[in-house]
This record gives C-alpha cells, structure tokens and sequence, in this order.
C-alpha cells in the first residue's frame, strides 16, 4: 500500500496530470461558457419571441377592444336610425290617415253639395213644371168658359184681351 500511496503522490506531482488536468478543466470552461452563451442565447431569443408575442397579443386585444367599441356603436346607431324610421313612419301613417279622411269629408261635403243642387233644380223644374200646367190648364178652362159664355166680337176682344194679359203676367 505504501507503493500504492507512493504512486499516487507521484501521479500528482507529474507534468501530465496536470496537463490532463488543465486540458479538462479548460475544455470544461469551454464548453460551460459556450453552452452558457448558447443558453443564454436561446433563452434571450425565447424571451424576444414570448415579449413579441404578448405584445403581438396587446395589440390585437387592443384591436378587438376598438372593434367592440366600433360595433356597439355602430348597433346604437343603428338602433337610433331603426326608432327615427320608426316614428316618421308612424307620423306618416297618421299623416295620411289624416289627409285620407279629409279627403273623404270633402268628398263628401263635395256630393252632398252637388246632391242639394241637383235636388234644388229638380224641384224648382217641379214647380216649374206644376206651374205652367196649372196656368195652361187655367187658361184653356177661362177661354172655353168665355168661349162658352160670351158671344160676338166684345167677346173675342175680352178674350184676346185677357189671355194676352195672362200670358204677360205668368212665368212661363
């Protein structure tokens, strides 16, 4: 054992110990500091993508938020317009109904009017019309009672007297 114990002293003591030694070690660093750089690396590009990412998200939040507000408004607008044609048709229904029903007043008014005057022209061509047979019927009754009655020329002179009288004085 102390051969043992003597070969590894000089193990530790001899120039390519240490080299291996330094050799590995400097690998190592190489290799720690080249991973470290590559991890770092591609943890700085994940965090750029993940901050592009949730910036990418912000804006389209933002977007579809604007878009909301856009649509809402767009819906109350619409809204507003749908109540607008609402109503003025509504006061046009009554405005028409209005104007409908006088036009049918006067219509109306128009017919009985004209429905007075027809019935106005038809009795005064009645009484027109009982008149001048009463008055010819009273004329041919006093020209066969004086026909009858009177004799001569006294009586044709009385009678062309009168019936010229009568026919003066009567509407025809």
């Amino acid at each position: 054992m102390a051969g043992a114990a003597g070969h590894e002293g000089s193990l530790l003591l001899s120039a390519e110990f240490w080299v291996a030694v330094a050799f590995f070690l400097f690998l190592g660093a190489a290799i720690y500091w080249r991973a470290h750089h590559y991890i770092v690396s591609a943890l700085d590009a994940h965090a750029r993508k993940v901050a592009e990412e949730l910036e990418q998200a912000r804006r389209l939040k933002e977007e579809a938020e604007a878009a909301l507000a856009a649509a809402r408004e767009l819906e109350r607008k619409s809204h507003e317009q749908v109540d607008a044609i609402v109503a003025q048709a509504e006061a046009d229904a009554a405005a028409m109904a209005r104007e409908a029903e006088e036009a049918l007043a006067g219509l109306v008014s128009r017919r009985e009017a004209a429905a007075e005057v027809r019935i106005a022209q038809a009795r005064d061509t009645a009484i027109k019309d009982l008149r001048s047979a009463a008055t010819s019927t009273a004329i041919r009754a006093v020209e066969h009672v004086l026909r009858d009655e009177l004799k001569g020329e006294k009586a044709q002179a009385f009678t062309a007297s009168a019936l010229d009288e009568v026919t003066r004085r009567l509407p025809s």
